[in-house]
């Protein structure tokens, strides 16, 4: 259930700030938009006092000297780049978070945190969780995908089944000992179970802009440009790539991809760059950009049977961040995923749960009429101006972890 509001005396403001080490695989800062969220609710507002501990270098955010990241030996370095890969990620979940802990033990003893943070992972997040308990600190959790099944880059990195059953066995003990178990859809609250304090935690996008900005349906002596952004590998990849191949065979279609480099094949991949379909990677600044000149924003989800419980729990910020533009938001995946039941509850986007690319051609001409247009335009906005919003959803965090500090005086 949601964290309550705190009074006006135990606001924030009356308090002094919260000493919170952060230990996870999923980084603050720019990249992901798990990553973007975090940066966010750790930095952005100035309430904190952050240490983080993860697997990458120090980049710019926060004190140097708070930032430490987690290192391998040389002999480990060079084993990944062997046929012995794949054993050795069973080794980096299963028993590397413990030397972890171990590791970073004395630089959260001399930060001396309030609260241990940590975003479930299948690495990282055990070494916070064991340093909570070994230190007596809080543990707040905040779920955002369930990883043991989650859609990994490379399948080498893959669990076998029994370090599967192992990660899920940790990350219910994570949820079940943790003061506060913020949760990123319903779905996932659901999936969890009862906790006395799992408030409903959105990935947290930008700031929103104000006034709206201005949005008008596509003009009829011009393709509808569409714009998707986001993972372009595997099932995401495989879907995709069947849109675009789609939408390639009507003019009245501009679609646009951006992301990493997908894993499709050498053909492939050379038809969508020269097509100008596959647009390569770019910042988020760049991004922006052309969701501005966007007429229609898609976001998917996938519905391989071995992601569906993963499906039923995350939240894509690309859907938050992309109803703050005005525009249509189609939200293309299963029935049963988070982003899809919000659209269909709410009006916030678009919602096509049928597989087929040549339905989602289908919705995306039929912006066109203006009608259908503004309704979908005036929905994306709505959700961005109420439960989208990025102020309450900071909020949220920020309130919740006060009020673990204020029930332990």
């Amino acid at each position: 259930m949601s964290s309550p509001r705190m009074t006006q005396a135990q606001s924030p403001a009356s308090l002094r700030k919260i000493r919170i080490a952060y230990i996870g695989w999923v980084r603050p800062g720019p990249g992901s938009g798990a990553s973007l969220a975090l940066q966010r609710h750790l930095y952005g507002g100035g309430e904190f006092e952050v240490f983080v501990g993860t697997h990458t270098p120090y980049a710019g955010l926060g004190l140097p000297e708070r930032w430490q990241s987690l290192s391998r030996t040389k002999i480990h370095e060079r084993a990944l780049r062997t046929r012995v890969r794949r054993v050795l990620a069973q080794y980096e979940m299963l028993l590397e978070p413990v030397l972890f802990a171990k590791q970073i033990e004395r630089a959260i003893r001399e930060f001396a945190p309030d609260v241990l943070l940590t975003v479930p992972d299948n690495t990282l997040s055990w070494a916070a969780y064991r340093l909570s308990r070994k230190l007596g600190l809080p543990l707040v959790s905040n779920f955002q995908d369930w990883w043991p099944r989650g859609q990994i880059h490379s399948l080498l990195e893959t669990p076998y089944a029994w370090v599967r059953r192992m990660l899920e066995t940790r990350f219910r003990k994570i949820y079940q000992e943790s003061v506060v178990a913020f949760c990123t859809s319903e779905g996932f609250r659901r999936f969890l179970g009862p906790h006395p304090c799992a408030p409903l935690l959105y990935p947290c996008p930008a700031d929103r802009p104000s006034p709206r900005p201005l949005s008008s349906p596509p003009r009829p002596d011009r393709p509808i440009r569409v714009v998707y952004g986001g993972t372009l590998f595997r099932y995401y990849g495989e879907k995709m790539l069947a849109l675009a191949k789609v939408a390639a065979q009507n003019p009245s279609i501009d679609l646009r991809l951006f992301g990493g480099t997908p894993d499709w094949s050498a053909q492939d991949l050379d038809w969508a760059q020269k097509s100008g379909i596959y647009r390569g990677l770019l910042t988020n600044e760049e991004f922006r950009r052309e969701l501005l000149e966007a007429d229609v924003l898609i976001a998917a989800m996938t519905s391989a049977p071995e992601l569906e419980t993963m499906m039923r729990t995350s939240f894509t910020t690309k859907f938050l961040e992309y109803c703050q533009f005005a525009k249509p938001v189609i939200i293309w995946g299963p029935e049963y995923c988070e982003p899809v039941r919000v659209a269909l509850e709410t009006g916030a986007g678009l919602a096509v749960t049928d597989e087929s690319p040549e339905l989602v051609v289908e919705k995306i001409i039929g912006l066109r009429d203006p009608n259908a247009f503004q309704i979908f335009a005036d929905g994306a906005w709505s959700a961005a101006t109420t439960f989208f919003d990025p102020q309450p959803i900071h909020s949220t965090f920020v309130d919740a972890i006060h009020r673990v500090i204020i029930e332990r005086k």
